[in-house]
């Protein structure tokens, strides 16, 4: 029988499926909890390197703490990618920070150099 429209088959006795029932949609396991938050940590983490330095890393570091304390208050363990995302947001703002404290400084001496002419 056909699962639609409940008519015979031409050439089979059962529709796809398992025999004798109706074709039911498979259950999925749910995913674990703030598995989507740490993919959008390590997703950020990422893109802080390539296209957008300081909101992909502030991004990597907000989404990475969220799916750390899910998973924390679900009694999930702590996925690695949202471990991973963290690391690579909190490095890169060590990054940015260090290159906005070379460039005062740099900006600093080149005005102290041409205050003293």
């Amino acid at each position: 029988m056909c699962a639609d429209c409940y008519q015979r088959l031409a050439n089979q006795d059962r529709a796809a499926g398992s025999p004798g029932t109706a074709n039911l949609p498979s259950v999925q396991p749910a995913a674990p909890a703030g598995e989507g938050y740490a993919i959008a940590s390590l997703i950020c983490g990422l893109m802080a390197y390539v296209f957008i330095p300081l909101l992909g890393a502030i991004l990597a570091v907000i989404f990475g703490h969220l799916a750390i304390s899910q998973s924390k208050s679900a009694n999930a363990p702590t996925p690695g990618l949202a471990t991973a995302g963290l690391i690579l947001g909190w490095v890169q703002l060590g990054f940015l920070l260090l290159l906005l404290l070379l460039m005062l400084l740099f900006a600093f001496f080149a005005f102290a150099m041409s205050a003293s002419q």
